[in-house]
């Protein structure tokens, strides 16, 4: 039986199949799920995590299969010099790890 905000996702994903968006409103609720899933406490609460993923010096991506939540990466920039990936976290099962980072 899935878990609430992560139905059923193909054990293998082919790259064509995972869509990258910018973290928006609509990505909220999936990604409150992948984060409860990874063991995330912190951004397993909703506010949180929406406050986060949206704060000024942040970017974050999710990456959606079938319009589904099975990754993101939240990266923290001084929008000059300096930047590096914060978080990256994917749904166990997809095998889109290369293609979230790269």
């Amino acid at each position: 039986m899935p878990e609430a905000g992560l139905g059923v996702v193909p054990w293998k994903v082919s790259r064509e199949a995972i869509e990258y968006e910018a973290f928006g409103p609509s990505h909220l609720v999936g990604a409150v799920a992948l984060c409860e899933r990874l063991g995330w406490p912190s951004y397993a609460d909703a506010a949180v995590a929406c406050t986060a993923f949206s704060a000024p010096g942040t970017v974050t991506w999710v990456a959606l299969c079938k319009g589904e939540v099975v990754g993101l990466v939240h990266l923290l920039s001084n929008g000059v010099v300096h930047a590096h990936l914060s978080l990256v976290g994917l749904f166990p099962t997809t095998g889109a790890t290369a293609s979230l980072v790269s």
